[in-house]
């Protein structure tokens, strides 16, 4: 539909201008109608810059469930973890995003997967 789509790119303004609120107000109304991982994506970081952490986690986990293979859901979910200190949940998942087999190459995986290495070693290092 549409208008469902121009209710999803209304609140991508949104948030892309840092106006969380009003984002999460469109992106939640397109939610029933227009069932895309953007969608969510979008409505977890707009949850996240309101530290509605809960809120965000649900709808990157979602995504998850969605596209299992894809690596930017699992490396936000990673992030939120280590910002609210779930710090051996966030290990867990980089550990996760390190062995996830890459389908499609490219650089953002490869970025993804380093930095997620990268987050592993300087823990193994502090210990």
């Amino acid at each position: 539909d549409l208008t469902e789509f121009f209710v999803f790119m209304h609140g991508a303004v949104y948030l892309k201008n840092k106006e969380y609120e009003r984002a999460v107000i469109f992106l939640e109304r397109s939610k029933s109608n227009y069932n895309n991982t953007q969608k969510y994506i979008a409505l977890g970081q707009a949850y996240e810059h309101l530290n509605e952490y809960d809120k965000a986690l649900s709808n990157y986990e979602k995504v998850t469930y969605m596209t299992p293979q894809k690596f930017f859901p699992h490396y936000l979910i990673a992030k939120l973890y280590l910002k609210i200190g779930a710090r051996e949940k966030a290990l867990s998942k980089a550990t996760y995003i390190t062995r996830m087999p890459v389908k499609v190459p490219s650089t953002a995986v490869f970025e993804i997967r380093a930095e997620m290495q990268k987050m592993l070693d300087e823990v193994r290092m502090e210990n």
